[in-house]
């Protein structure tokens, strides 16, 4: 039994309109391209972190104004979500 698949007789349409599956494959795409992005930049905040509190707090600094307290991995999180709408841009 041989079948080939015609792509003209699958119910898409090839014109302007978009469907419901192209559409959700634009935002999983989307979403991908973020996470992909996240794990690049997150261990780079981690480090720079790390890194800033080795330096007096007076001289650092600061993610947000109560980054006082937390973990190095929660601030670089933060860090790393309040950067990432830049690279979509």
């Amino acid at each position: 039994m041989n079948t080939t698949f015609n792509s003209s007789a699958s119910g898409r349409s090839r014109g302007g309109s978009t469907t419901m599956s192209s559409v959700s494959n634009g935002k999983e795409t989307a979403r991908l391209e973020f996470n992909l992005v996240f794990c690049l930049a997150y261990p780079i905040f981690l480090v720079a972190v790390a890194l800033s509190r080795l330096i007096p707090r007076r001289s650092r600094w600061s993610v947000s104004d109560q980054d006082d307290g937390k973990s190095i991995f929660k601030v670089a999180k933060i860090a790393t979500y309040n950067s990432i709408p830049f690279a979509f841009m």
